[in-house]
């Protein structure tokens, strides 16, 4: 806007105008308009180039870049030189050239036209026509260029190191595609227009008046025959650029609040004021219960995430968090190795485990976790699952199955039930019969075997088969008179010495917990425990008190890794409530096979990127229309995989037939 007044400067006088409609040929008219145009176009880029630092500095302030928002004018000229070169005072000069051409030349154009119409359709001269066709000029110019006036505004509001657009191109396609489309390029329009016609109109008048008061009591002093007709007086230049650089700095003044109103529309969407409202939405909308903190159950507010490359060549993905609700305080988490794979996105909830230093947290492939909403809790056994198909895990959690109980379930509940009354009873050969007995004449098993038109001599029966392993069991781990008369097993934890021999007995002392039912928030993880046991390591001369989750399966002895990942899982879950046990136990209850299972980094790693994958899936199950264009729908479920035995039986296998229709 700053050019429109040296825009008016090279306003021919109207004795011109009439000289040229009146007697001159048509030749020499459209020469004029041909003039006119070059020149209101050159006009306008030296003096946009000239002033362009100011203008610069002018956009940092009035949005409040967080880089110089602290400081004045002069300090700004100085403070951007220094942090981004002396270029960086002309940043989005290059589409103010590409908008002021058009602009100073649509503007003069137009001022002449609507000049031309208001005194011959409405008959009013003087100084009220020049106002009123200032300020239509100034409108029309400004809405014909005001696309580039937006993308200018945001590379000058760009600092360097934190660029959100490479140049004028992707910052077109990226208004367009982000912010609504086409509109998205009149953001803030109507405050230019109101503050538009003010100034343009004020800076015609002014100027106009200022040449017409000039040249009436100083004509020799001020005034010089025009070049196109002597007759004619026109402004010696250097009164012509004091008359226009007055006007413009008139008014510019009156209309300068609309200025302000107009820069921080069009910053809108890159302000951090934007951003700050854009998150607190996200969080009142997804994570209304959710509190940021840190600490032991930290809760993080990912800010921004970018990937980059590090000094190695290899990528890493920083993330911007913060506690904070007012995003003052800001940390940086570095993902590091596989991490970088983990689907976070800004607005995002996370919770880290590590180390932190000088508010940096860095994980990577030997240290810390990241939990992605960890308020979502994930049965353990569907992580584990996921292993297998990943598909099937997030329907198993989206579709809890509603399948009534089979015989080998019944069978399954009943074995459990005995083994966890034995464990704190006896494992007496008689005992366990009558454990076994109570346990089938419950009336909840009772029902279930109406239901399946089953007698309770062929549940006894089977159950029957598993007693003499429970006994075997019992007599294996439980209860001798020295430590070597335990079976010898190999285990290494991860808290001993690698260089310790692996081999150990283990001796289970007691049952702490049946069923135990635990919610972890900080791994975002839920399940039931079958049992928690304490034990005794003995290795050598040593010997490590544990308590562990023991975990039993009755169907076929596999010791698969779906069944040592859930083992793995509870000792995660058992963190909630007790020291690291670094280990689980696996019991195959059919062969009384006993597995240790260490809970090793890579293992505990490698499950939690599992349920973060698992974690993104259900919530972003339903896809919605940042434009609100389009309706809402139900995001894609992970692959479909191809295994015939995985899918044959598969306990979503029709909801998953269903979603790939």
């Amino acid at each position: 806007m700053a050019a429109a007044a040296a825009l008016a400067a090279v306003d021919p006088p109207s004795a011109m105008s009439q000289a040229a409609g009146t007697g001159g040929p048509a030749a020499r008219r459209d020469f004029y308009w041909l003039r006119s145009f070059v020149a209101g176009g050159i006009a306008g880029c030296c003096a946009k180039t000239t002033v362009a630092p100011l203008d610069r500095v002018k956009v940092l302030l009035q949005a409040h870049n967080h880089h110089y928002k602290h400081l004045g004018v002069f300090s700004t000229l100085r403070a951007v030189p220094q942090k981004e070169g002396y270029l960086g005072l002309y940043k989005g000069n290059g589409a103010m050239m590409i908008r002021i051409f058009p602009y100073g030349a649509i503007q003069f154009m137009a001022f002449e036209q609507y000049k031309k119409l208001i005194t011959t359709k409405l008959g009013v001269s003087g100084h009220v026509h020049r106002l009123m066709a200032g300020s239509m000029a100034g409108m029309t110019a400004v809405i014909c260029t005001y696309p580039l006036d937006m993308v200018r505004v945001r590379l000058a509001f760009q600092v360097k190191g934190e660029h959100t657009y490479t140049g004028i191109i992707h910052a077109f396609k990226t208004i367009y595609a982000k912010e609504g489309g086409f509109l998205g390029f009149y953001r803030g329009l109507m405050p230019t227009i109101l503050g538009m016609a003010p100034y343009a109109g004020v800076s015609f008048f002014t100027f106009g008046t200022l040449k017409s008061v000039g040249l009436s009591h100083a004509p020799t002093l001020l005034g010089r025959p025009s070049s196109d007709n002597p007759n004619v007086l026109v402004l010696k230049t250097h009164i012509n650029l004091l008359c226009g650089g007055v006007a413009g700095a008139i008014a510019q003044t009156i209309s300068y609040p609309f200025d302000v109103t107009r820069r921080r529309m069009q910053l809108g969407t890159v302000l951090p004021e934007f951003e700050k409202c854009l998150f607190q939405k996200k969080m009142k909308v997804s994570f209304p219960k959710t509190v940021l903190s840190r600490g032991v159950d930290n809760r993080y507010l990912v800010l921004a995430v970018k990937t980059v490359q590090n000094e190695e060549g290899s990528h890493e993905k920083h993330l911007i968090i913060t506690t904070s609700p007012s995003l003052e305080h800001k940390e940086l988490c570095i993902l590091r190795n596989d991490w970088c794979c983990v689907p976070v996105e800004p607005g995002d909830i996370i919770h880290l485990e590590g180390d932190c230093a000088s508010d940096t947290w860095i994980i990577d492939r030997d240290l810390g976790y990241l939990i992605l909403y960890p308020d979502m809790l994930i049965s353990g056994t569907s992580v584990a699952n996921s292993i297998r198909c990943m598909r099937r895990a997030v329907l198993s959690e989206t579709f809890r199955s509603s399948d009534l109980a089979t015989r080998q379930m019944l069978i399954g509940t009943v074995l459990h039930e005995v083994f966890q009354k034995a464990i704190s009873d006896s494992f007496a050969p008689e005992k366990l019969q009558e454990l076994a007995f109570q346990t089938v004449q419950e009336i909840r098993h009772l029902k279930e075997m109406y239901r399946l038109n089953l007698t309770q001599d062929e549940i006894k029966q089977e159950v029957e088969e598993y007693l003499p392993s429970f006994s075997k069991w019992a007599g294996d781990f439980m209860r001798k008179d020295t430590s070597a008369d335990f079976p010898q097993m190999q285990l290494s934890l991860p808290s001993d010495d690698s260089k310790n021999n692996s081999t150990c007995n283990i001796e289970v002392i007691k049952s702490t917990d049946i069923e135990e039912s635990i919610w972890s928030p900080r791994f975002g993880l839920k399940g039931k425990i079958d049992v928690t046991v304490g034990v005794k390591i003995h290795r050598g001369c040593e010997m490590k008190y544990k308590i562990m989750p023991l975990e039993l399966k009755t169907g076929k002895e596999s010791n698969s890794i779906e069944h040592r990942s859930q083992v793995v899982l509870y000792t995660l879950l058992s963190q909630e409530r007790r020291p690291d046990p670094e280990a689980g136990l696996l019991l195959y209850l059919k062969t009384g096979q006993m597995y240790p299972v260490p809970a090793k980094h890579l293992d505990k790693r490698e499950l939690l990127k599992l349920r973060n994958q698992m974690a993104f899936s259900l919530f972003h199950r339903i896809s919605k229309s940042d434009t609100r264009k389009e309706k809402t729908q139900l995001a894609p479920l992970p692959q479909i995989i191809e295994d015939y035995q995985t899918c044959k039986y598969c306990s979503q296998m029709n909801n998953c037939a269903l979603f790939s229709s």
